[in-house]
């Protein structure tokens, strides 16, 4: 679950997928179109995972009640990151993003969340 995503994060996420075994791939962004600007990554990340598109219903576009802000990177269920950096160049290569792995029990209910916020979303 990221919500933004640019070029070089498409790139980012791909190489994330493709060296995981995961039979499921999935990508929560804010707007899946955002990836028609991410070229050959993201053309490709289309085809190797399901993406799904963070648009409630009934909601104005540019709506100023934002609601999804969330970075979780979620693996098999048996380990997540969580953390502050979208898949954008910047929080690559410039800011100071701070986040953590989690093994173990605990990721348990970083999965319950993310299960109920994709049960949520309509897939594009």
């Amino acid at each position: 679950m990221i919500p933004y995503i640019d070029g070089t994060g498409a790139k980012w996420a791909l190489e994330l997928f493709e060296l995981t075994d995961a039979t499921d791939r999935l990508l929560v962004l804010r707007d899946a179109s955002q990836l028609l600007a991410c070229g050959l990554a993201g053309r490709r990340l289309q085809k190797i995972a399901t993406v799904y598109d963070y648009a409630p219903e009934g909601r104005p576009e540019g709506d100023s009640d934002e609601t999804f802000h969330a970075k979780i990177v979620l693996a098999d269920g048996v380990a997540a990151y969580v953390g502050s950096a979208n898949l954008l160049w910047r929080s690559k290569g410039a800011n100071l993003e701070c986040g953590m792995l989690v093994e173990g029990p605990a990721v348990r209910a970083i999965k319950v969340v993310v299960d109920a916020v994709i049960s949520t979303f309509s897939k594009p």
